[in-house]
């Protein structure tokens, strides 16, 4: 899989006759995400065409959260090994910054889905929203579609009993410890990886070893 993070590095040669595309945060790649992935997977094989998933980094809830941002459900690298093991061809994901976040929804539509991408399927989830102030909707998608020469395709939400799948839902069920949901609505186990920065383990480990001083104070009560 292929990673763009600028649109003038998109490789216009491979994208030249079209792209199947599907638009999302992707964290946690839930069942929700496998949905969307397997139909994209499934029109890029039909139409002979190179599969793309585009994401921002940050994310838009993080970009627009400050200080405060979400608990993410995956690191950026968990993220790209879980879609490149999903059969995805180009992976891209531009800064979310000022800029992108006042571009119009038809602008967007044309800038970067019809011209940067060459799109000629687009897959969304029934939630899905995009362009300056969410203003963009499954509805702007469709009325550009024939000018611009590329089809549609709105995937319907999963749900597992009563819960429909989501990642804030996700976050919820794992910060208040309902292992079980988040494993259900994830599909497996929940894991993130990281790294044990030496100087902290170092740290931990002299706290764990010193020895406990107590005062005349202390042994008297």
């Amino acid at each position: 899989m292929r990673l763009v993070r600028h649109i003038n590095d998109l490789p216009f040669a491979q994208l030249n006759a079209g792209s199947v595309v599907t638009i999302g945060a992707y964290d946690g790649l839930h069942l929700g995400h496998e949905q969307l992935l397997e139909r994209v997977n499934t029109a890029s094989r039909e139409l002979g065409l190179p599969s793309v998933v585009m994401s921002f980094e940050p994310t838009p809830k993080e970009y627009f959260a400050g200080p405060a941002p979400p608990a993410r459900l995956m690191r950026f690298r968990e993220k790209f090994d879980a879609l490149a093991g999903h059969g995805i061809d180009i992976f891209y994901c531009p800064r979310f910054n000022a800029r992108m976040k006042d571009i119009a929804a038809d602008a967007f539509i044309r800038r970067i889905l019809a011209h940067g991408l060459s799109s000629r399927h687009i897959v969304v989830g029934d939630d899905f929203r995009f362009a300056a102030k969410r203003e963009g909707t499954l509805e702007h998608l469709q009325r550009a579609s024939g000018a611009l020469g590329y089809a549609v395709e709105q995937v319907p939400s999963i749900k597992v009993g009563a819960v429909r799948v989501s990642s804030t839902v996700i976050r919820e069920a794992l910060w208040d410890g309902e292992l079980e949901q988040a494993t259900a609505l994830l599909g497996r186990p929940y894991r993130m990886s990281g790294k044990i920065i030496w100087a902290r383990k170092l740290v931990g480990l002299w706290a764990s070893q010193r020895p406990t001083w107590t005062c005349a104070a202390d042994r008297v009560r």
